[in-house]
């Protein structure tokens, strides 16, 4: 059950991806960091919000992504999920579809973690901004 479940959230790749930010891979190539944490945060049948969040939060940590880019990937995230939603349940046993979601929208619970995560990337950003964290 718990394989089934990496597997349909793709987790390998969103692994991969956040490693390569963390060790700073991306840092001589911000624009193709932007693009495949686009890609991969905004990709519907890949990762459920709680794995989209965490991306985007290891790219605002990252000194690959600028505010600028860090703002228009949330962004970009935000409006995948409200449109396509995610194809892939949030907790272990979930089902690959949300409960109390259909194709294209967020459960309550679902829409609740997405705007903490929101609000945590704007305060990374804020730290950032104040140099707190390196850019």
């Amino acid at each position: 059950a718990v394989m089934n479940e990496v597997a349909a959230r793709d987790v390998p790749q969103f692994y991969e991806l956040e490693t390569s930010l963390a060790t700073g891979a991306y840092k001589n190539d911000s624009a193709k960091a932007k693009k495949e944490v686009m890609e991969l945060a905004t990709d519907p049948t890949k990762g459920n919000v709680d794995d989209k969040v965490r991306l985007v939060i290891v790219y605002a940590l990252s000194a690959a992504g600028n505010s600028a880019d860090i703002d228009e990937v949330a962004s970009e995230m935000k409006n995948s999920l409200e449109t396509k939603g995610s194809t892939v349940g949030g907790e272990e046993g979930a089902p690959l579809l949300s409960e109390n979601a259909t194709r294209g929208t967020l459960s309550k619970e679902e829409h609740a973690r997405l705007e903490m995560g929101l609000r945590a990337i704007d305060y990374l950003k804020k730290l950032r901004s104040m140099h707190m964290i390196p850019n």
